[in-house]
């Protein structure tokens, strides 16, 4: 697949589903995976990983890949409270976070969820990618 958003058709029904599943398997973290075109989770185990993964956003947040790390309001999945840190990407859009956020607002396609399971951990997360970043300006 080429850096081009894959136009796909998506359910939020299919979309729920799948991250309700991810919850229920302990996913402590769930996020769109655009190559793949599918949510992906960590579970506590996979430290190593979630590592790796906060440390890719760091790094394509200083390159420009990444234009913008916020946090978003919480959405409730299947009873579940889960707490979105919205990255932007500089050339990719998410259609299935517009879907979810069930808000009509074309601009929540900008932005990639990673759904975190407390606050405090997506407060952590962005604290940590933003950290040097804010340093620089």
């Amino acid at each position: 697949m080429s850096e081009e958003e894959n136009i796909g058709t998506y359910s939020k029904a299919a979309l729920e589903a799948t991250i309700a599943d991810h919850v229920r398997a302990n996913g402590r973290i769930i996020y769109w995976h655009h190559h793949l075109q599918m949510f992906m989770f960590l579970k506590a185990k996979d430290k190593k990983q979630y590592k790796v993964l906060m440390k890719e956003v760091k790094d394509w947040l200083a390159d420009g890949t990444v234009t913008r790390v916020t946090a978003g309001a919480p959405l409730v999945i299947d009873g579940t409270e889960l707490y979105p840190m919205e990255v932007e990407f500089r050339d990719l859009t998410c259609g299935p976070y517009f879907l979810l956020t069930e808000r009509g607002m074309f601009e929540d396609t900008d932005k990639t969820p990673y759904f975190f399971r407390t606050a405090e951990k997506r407060e952590n997360a962005i604290n940590y990618i933003i950290s040097r970043q804010e340093d620089k300006k």
